[in-house]
């Protein structure tokens, strides 16, 4: 059976390279938009889903996906904003300071899909960090 990575995150890469298994990479290439109303939970499920079923059109095998987002709020709330790739040293400072006595909930998705039988499994780790 066939690993795929659905990530060009070299660190997720890096990762999965600590197992020692022969696993192949692939780009998905999916519209990371969040939805009107979708929460930030609901947000991270949804996109590694669609990493996963993404590289499945060209891949078969067990299928690991993943993604991740960061808010003020829990995650599980529509209203929660989620902050951003800063890109910028300017904008990674002024997220710091926005960040500053709060504290931040990093939601991270990953999902196992099997294309043989279809089956996909998933899950969500929660992680809190305070400024």
């Amino acid at each position: 059976v066939s690993l795929i990575l659905a990530s060009s995150s070299p660190f997720r890469k890096a990762i999965l390279e600590k197992l020692g298994v022969t696993f192949v990479t692939a780009s998905p290439d999916v519209d990371e938009a969040r939805h009107d109303g979708e929460t930030p939970y609901n947000l991270v499920l949804r996109l590694a889903a669609a990493k996963a079923k993404k590289v499945a059109k060209l891949h078969s095998g067990l299928i690991i996906a993943s993604d991740q987002v960061a808010t003020f709020g829990l995650g599980t709330d529509k209203a929660d904003e989620i902050l951003t790739k800063p890109l910028t040293h300017e904008n990674a400072f002024k997220q710091l300071k926005q960040s500053s006595g709060r504290t931040v909930t990093f939601l991270t998705s990953i999902v196992l899909l099997n294309t043989k039988t279809n089956n996909l499994q998933n899950h969500v780790e929660f992680f809190q960090v305070f400024f």
